[in-house]
């Protein structure tokens, strides 16, 4: 996989966060489990493919400078940001992290939606960086070029 020198520090950051990601992602999953939250089957349909599998299948496509790649990580990081902030910390609801059933999961639980908040928000505004970086909307004056 060739990856410009240009990207390169960029790349390792997108990996390592939606590696990061991931990883708190299965981990937040088990404490929904542990703690029998109710969901939807869209609710799960969101979560299979917006916030666990979307951000997996950009990373190789982003590392090969693709633009519209970079834009598709940006949306599903920022839409499974805003989805877990409604849902976690401002909708009254299964999820609502005061009203989860007060046990050892809980802990895990509340820290897991906490980080992914965080990650999300981070990635999101890497991916959109990258995105603009990859192709800016300015025409570069060739004769500028080193």
């Amino acid at each position: 996989m060739k990856i410009s020198a240009r990207f390169s520090r960029s790349a390792w950051w997108v990996i390592w966060l939606v590696g990061l990601h991931t990883m708190i992602v299965l981990l937040h999953g088990m404490a929904h489990r542990a703690l029998a939250t109710p969901s939807t089957p869209a609710d799960d349909t969101f979560r299979i493919v917006v916030i666990t599998l979307l951000p997996i299948l950009a990373v190789p496509l982003v590392l090969r400078g693709r633009r519209a790649a970079a834009g598709l990580l940006a949306l599903a990081l920022a839409a499974s940001w805003l989805y877990g902030v409604l849902n976690h910390f401002v909708l009254a609801g299964p999820d609502y992290v005061t009203l989860v059933d007060a046990n050892a999961w809980h802990i895990v639980f509340v820290v897991t939606a906490s980080l992914l908040g965080c990650i999300e928000a981070a990635g999101a505004l890497l991916a959109a960086w990258l995105f603009w970086q990859l192709f800016p909307l300015l025409p570069r004056n060739p004769a500028a070029r080193p």
